[in-house]
């Protein structure tokens, strides 16, 4: 079976949303690296809840230096890719069988001025 992964620009960035970021249930075990690939927010499963809809979306990215200043780039050439679409509890139910526990939550109350 092959995986088709979407994506496309998520115009709902400009409404009000809520992202619940992600990590592997068994973070304690992976190695040192690994671990740093998390908590720097290079790999980032979240969900994204905004107008009654849910995205699982994941997003790895590769930080590089030049000149001094730090830039993100995307493994995979675009920034977010789009796994699944569904209500919240079927999206975050996917993100727990994928071996994923919640991590934080950030809720963006404003539209971009």
């Amino acid at each position: 079976m092959t995986a088709v992964l979407r994506s496309f620009p998520l115009s709902d960035e400009s409404k009000p949303y809520i992202d619940i970021y992600f990590k592997p249930k068994a973070f304690d075990v992976l190695d040192e690296s690994e671990k740093q690939l998390w908590q720097k927010g290079e790999k980032s499963p979240r969900l994204r809840f905004c107008r009654g809809k849910a995205r699982l979306l994941f997003s790895h990215v590769r930080l590089i230096e030049r000149s001094g200043f730090a830039v993100k780039q995307s493994v995979y050439g675009r920034e977010k890719l789009v796994l699944f679409e569904a209500g919240i509890e079927e999206a975050h139910g996917l993100a727990g069988d994928l071996g994923f526990e919640e991590w934080l939550t950030i809720r963006k109350l404003r539209a971009h001025e």
